[in-house]
């Protein structure tokens, strides 16, 4: 599901064909 967990605030998630800030799902 994540491309990067070490830069997940710089690569964005594809999701349904859509990329979506990784910010918004970023765990912390």
């Amino acid at each position: 599901m994540w491309k990067s967990s070490e830069d997940a605030d710089s690569y964005y998630e594809v999701r349904s064909g859509c990329e979506v800030p990784k910010t918004q799902f970023r765990i912390k």
